[in-house]
């Protein structure tokens, strides 16, 4: 069975951008809430990733940056490879 890294799952919510509980992130990549809980406390604990947690009951975490980059690699390339434009709001 393949697993799915953290780092994974981290780009994958910093892309969508969306707030996400277990249950969510684990229909949404298609692994069980249990894993998601796993993944998303790692992101949680990590230095490595800056996030936004919502109080419990019904926790949810957007991923706002990972390593200080606040743009994920997929977007990145999509803008090297096929000059898709990033799409960055600007907050003045």
């Amino acid at each position: 069975m393949n697993q799915i890294s953290t780092q994974f799952v981290a780009e994958h919510m910093l892309k969508t951008g969306k707030q996400y509980s277990a249950a969510t992130l684990g229909l949404e990549l298609g692994i069980s809430s249990k894993v998601a809980s796993a993944k998303l406390f790692n992101i949680r604990v990590s230095s490595k990733y800056e996030c936004l947690v919502t109080q419990k009951p019904n926790r949810k975490i957007i991923v706002t940056s990972i390593d200080g980059v606040t743009i994920s690699k997929g977007k990145l390339w999509d803008l090297a490879i096929f000059n898709k434009p990033l799409n960055l709001e600007v907050i003045a």
